[in-house]
């Protein structure tokens, strides 16, 4: 007779602003599983919105700084990231109202970077019915509707939306969590969003990425800085979200007077200890789970920093499945595309391009068996178009029991140190203040 084999079950969210579902995923009672679930507080209510609204920090409060403009226009970070726009937007059209500015005359710019634009359903439910049904909602293209204001401090040329540039009063609405290129998002890094796609060439290739490090004081960030002033980002406003989406804590202003308490902030109740020696690490994507190309730099972090002996998987709905980057897309890059990411290099940062040569014909040239190991990363998807394929560096099939089939091969059937991450795209590895780098 077959032994029977008791398991624990855990419930965690999938598929953000594509119905919030969610997916349980079992381990056999004998394996140690550590969940790192933040330790945030509870979700903010409508006074908790409106009052940090009319008290802001470095700045006079909105009804104030909006009287006598017209055309007051709020950036809004798009859906690849969780920030709850809908829980702000009306309030914050109603101060805009009591400054004698009606809400179809205020403008909402998604701000899409070069990333795909987001679903009609999800854009709503993040703007909300009310911004959604009166205000003039337009979603920025990177290549068209751009206006140039000139070329910041480091020549980066700076073309804008022209809806933002048009402007008399400018807003932002976006998340503080961590971020690949400049440490966290939130603040100046909203204006990346609304840029032309040379300005985000410029930025990117121009600037030295932190690689998850969680510092805030880099060239990246300054540079965003100046360019937040020049297209005159006059009031910020940061949510940070729990494990569920929910805004919890929400700080408006002058982002320059408040911006480092937020990721100070970030790195408390988000604080969570690295995989270090675990056997399996297990990192579910959401709120960032739309699609392929964003879980690389979402939600990958505590698979990185797993021991090479590792067994890793990634837990993702992708709802909008492989999705689409305009400087990074996700699927294999061709001999086309390696030659202009090269050509991006020279013209921006040339002397980066022949260190990075002599680095990567060392790696190449180093024997394999002096190679760190690395396993394959699992990905657990209900995306039954992206289950039956597998994408480097992805194997991805919907069935649990595959996975933890494939987990007790490459593990030897042993009993298994497991650490999960419910959320691990918010999530802070590390002790508190870490500034340890990830080596990709």
């Amino acid at each position: 007779m077959r032994e029977t084999i008791r398991m624990t079950v855990h419930r965690l969210p999938v598929n953000a602003w594509y119905g919030d579902q969610t997916v349980d995923v079992h381990f056999p009672d004998d394996w140690n599983v550590i969940a790192h679930w933040p330790r945030t507080p509870r979700p903010l209510d409508d006074d908790d919105v409106l009052q940090a609204l009319r008290r802001p920090c470095g700045q006079l409060p909105i009804r104030e700084l909006a009287r006598g403009r017209s055309r007051p226009v709020i950036i809004v970070d798009d859906c690849t990231r969780p920030t709850p726009a809908a829980r702000v937007l009306p309030h914050l059209l109603e101060e805009l109202q009591a400054a004698g500015i009606p809400a179809n005359a205020v403008g909402i710019v998604v701000a899409t970077g070069t990333h795909g634009p987001p679903g009609a359903s999800a854009l709503r439910q993040k703007l909300g019915d009310v911004a959604w049904s009166h205000c003039r909602v337009h979603l920025h293209h990177d290549q068209q509707g751009l206006v140039y204001l000139g070329r910041d401090s480091r020549g980066t040329p700076v073309l804008v939306n022209q809806h933002v540039a048009a402007a008399d009063y400018v807003i932002g609405i976006g998340g503080v969590y961590p971020q690949n290129s400049t440490g966290f998002g939130g603040g100046a890094k909203l204006a990346l969003g609304v840029l032309g796609r040379r300005s985000i060439i410029n930025l990117h290739y121009g600037n030295s990425s932190e690689q998850g490090s969680y510092n805030i004081d880099n060239d990246f960030r300054r540079e965003l800085e100046e360019i937040a002033d020049m297209l005159r980002l006059e009031t910020s406003v940061c949510l940070h979200v729990d494990a569920h989406r929910e805004a919890v804590r929400i700080t408006t202003g002058d982002h320059r007077a408040f911006y480092r308490d937020a990721v100070a902030f970030a790195k408390g109740p988000y604080r969570a200890a690295p995989p270090q020696d675990a056997d399996l690490v297990v990192a579910n994507a959401y709120p960032m789970d739309l699609s392929l190309t964003f879980l690389r730099s979402k939600a990958i972090t505590p698979l990185l920093r797993a021991a090479p002996s590792s067994s890793r998987v990634l837990i993702a709905g992708c709802p909008e499945g492989v999705g689409r980057h305009g400087l990074y897309p996700f699927l294999d890059r061709g001999p086309a595309a390696r030659l202009r990411h090269l050509y991006r290099h020279l013209l921006v940062h040339p002397r980066q391009v022949p260190k990075a040569a002599v680095s990567k014909t060392a790696r190449l040239l180093q024997p394999t068996s002096a190679r760190p190991l690395s396993r394959p990363v699992w990905l657990y998807t209900q995306n039954g178009a992206l289950s039956t394929r597998s994408s480097r560096p992805f194997r991805a099939t919907d069935s649990w029991d595959v996975i933890l089939g494939r987990i007790r091969m490459e593990q030897a059937g042993r009993r298994l140190r497991v650490a999960l991450y419910p959320c691990s795209p918010l999530q802070v590895l590390g002790d508190h203040g870490s500034d340890s780098r990830l080596h990709v």
